[in-house]
C-alpha cells in the first residue's frame, strides 16, 4: 500500500524504450543490453563499474515485503542490462541469511531492512562497508540533507563507521490513525486527551516486546515522559496487539477508535485507506510534546555483505542508487521523502510527512537509539514501563 502519490509525469521512460533496441555499448567492454543512450555511458568511472557488473551478470537482494522495491530493482535491471534476484520478507530473510553463513554460504548481496535486523548483521561483522566503493560524485555531502536524522557522519550512513547502513529515505511519521466515525478532531488536540476517560480501553497499541512496539514506547517516553506511557498503556491494557496489519483493521472495523503506532502504521500503510473512502484520519501533532515529531526510515536501510557472490554488480547498484536518478526511483518507488538534497519532493501527497528543518525532531531508529534499545536492561525497562506482560 502507498501513501505518496507518485507524480503523473514519466519517470525516466527512456530506460526501458532504448533498452528494447538492444545495442550493444562500444568501449565499455559490456554485453548486450545497454544502451549507448544511457546515460551513465562514457564515463570511464561508470563505465569501470558497468563492465564489472555485467561480468558478474547477477545482483541479489533481500528485502521487506514492498512491490517498490521490485519496481527499483527492475529499473536498475533494464538500466544496467544485470539480472536482479529480488526476495521479499521479514524475519524468516534474516534467520536465513544468519543460518547459511554458519555453514559458508554466501548467497545475498544487499538487504534492505530495518534498525533491529541491520544491527545484529552488523555486531556479527556480517555486513562489509559500501562507502570506499563508491565514486566521488555520489558522496559529496552537499548532495545529502537527512533533516533530523541522528547521523553517524556527514554522509547519509547511520552505523559508527558512517560506511555500512545506508539511509536514502526519511520521514516524519504521523503519531497514529483514528476512525473518523469515532473521534473528532476537536477530541485530540494533546496528548493529555489520549489518556482521558472518553478513550480509555479504545486505543490500539503495538505490543511492546515487539521490535516496533519496543520502538514506540522509546518513542511515547522521549516525546511526552514515563508517566504518559505508563497510563496510556495500562488504560488500554486489553487492546495490544503484536501485528501492524490488524491494529488498523481494529480501527478500520471501529472495534478501537484509534491507534498509536508510530513505527508501525505509517502514511504508506493509511493513505490507500483514506483514497478507498474508509473512516481514516492521520495524528500528525500532539499538543504537550518535547519535539516536534519522530524521523523514521520505516524499514528501508540498505546493506551489502561480506563475501557477496557479486561485488561488482552490488558497487554499481549502491552509485546509482546514490546517483539523483537512481535516489529519486527509490524515494518513488518506496514512497517516502529522500535525503538527497537536490530532490523535489513535491510529489509527495502528504506533506506533513515531509521533515522540516528548523524544526526539533527525534530520530528514534538512529544507531544510538538502536544500540541502547538493543540492550536486554533498557528494553526490559521500557517493558516495564508498560506493565504489559507476555
Amino acid at each position: 500500500m502507498q501513501i505518496f502519490r507518485r507524480s503523473g509525469r514519466a519517470r525516466f521512460s527512456f530506460a526501458a524504450g532504448v533498452l528494447s533496441m538492444a545495442l550493444v555499448l562500444a568501449g565499455c567492454g559490456s554485453d548486450a543490453g545497454v544502451s549507448a543512450d544511457n546515460p551513465f555511458v562514457g564515463d570511464p568511472k561508470w563505465d569501470e563499474l558497468i563492465s564489472a557488473a555485467q561480468k558478474d551478470g547477477e545482483l541479489v537482494i533481500y528485502g521487506r515485503p514492498d512491490p517498490g522495491l521490485r519496481a527499483v530493482a527492475d529499473e536498475f535491471q533494464e538500466l544496467f542490462g544485470v539480472k536482479v534476484t529480488t526476495t521479499l520478507g521479514r524475519e524468516e530473510l534474516q534467520t536465513r541469511i544468519e543460518n547459511e553463513r554458519k555453514k559458508g554460504i554466501y548467497s545475498v548481496d544487499v538487504m534492505v531492512d530495518g534498525n533491529s535486523g541491520i544491527y545484529s548483521f552488523y555486531k556479527q561483522g556480517f555486513l562489509a562497508p559500501v562507502e570506499p566503493m563508491l565514486l566521488d560524485e555520489v558522496k559529496d555531502p552537499k548532495l545529502w540533507n537527512c533533516v533530523g536524522c541522528d547521523l553517524t557522519g556527514p554522509l547519509p550512513f547511520i552505523d559508527p563507521e558512517n560506511s555500512h547502513v545506508l539511509r536514502l529515505v526519511n520521514a516524519k511519521v504521523p503519531i497514529g490513525m483514528y476512525n473518523t466515525k469515532l473521534v473528532k478532531p476537536e477530541q485530540l488536540k494533546s496528548f493529555d486527551d489520549l489518556i482521558t476517560p472518553d478513550l480509555a480501553g479504545n486505543i490500539g497499541l503495538k505490543d511492546p516486546h515487539g521490535g516496533s512496539g519496543a520502538f514506540n514506547v522509546d518513542f511515547l517516553r522521549a516525546m511526552v515522559g514515563d508517566d504518559f506511557v505508563g497510563k496510556l498503556y495500562s488504560q488500554n491494557s486489553s487492546t495490544v496487539i503484536k501485528d501492524s496489519r490488524q491494529l488498523e483493521e481494529e480501527v478500520l472495523r471501529g472495534t478501537s477508535s484509534l491507534i498509536v503506532a508510530p513505527t508501525g502504521t505509517t502514511p504508506v500503510d493509511v493513505e490507500p485507506l483514506k483514497e478507498q473512502g474508509q473512516p481514516v484520519e492521520y495524528i500528525w501533532d500532539l499538543d504537550g510534546a518535547k519535539y516536534d515529531g519522530g524521523v523514521f526510515s520505516t524499514g528501508l536501510l540498505i546493506e551489502y555483505f561480506k563475501n557477496a557472490p557479486n561485488p561488482g554488480a552490488a558497487a554499481l547498484f549502491f552509485n546509482w542508487l546514490m546517483t539523483k536518478q537512481g535516489a529519486q526511483s527509490f524515494a518513488e518507488n518506496l514512497n517516502f521523502p529522500s535525503t538527497r538534497a537536490d530532490l523535489d519532493n513535491s510529489w509527495i501527497a502528504a506533506k506533513e510527512s515531509i521533515p522540516e528543518d528548523g524544526k526539533k525532531y527525534i530520530d528514534p531508529a538512529s544507531w544510538k537509539s538502536t544500540e541502547k534499545l538493543m540492550s536486554d536492561g533498557y528494553f526490559q525497562e521500557l517493558i516495564g514501563l508498560t506493565g504489559i506482560k507476555r
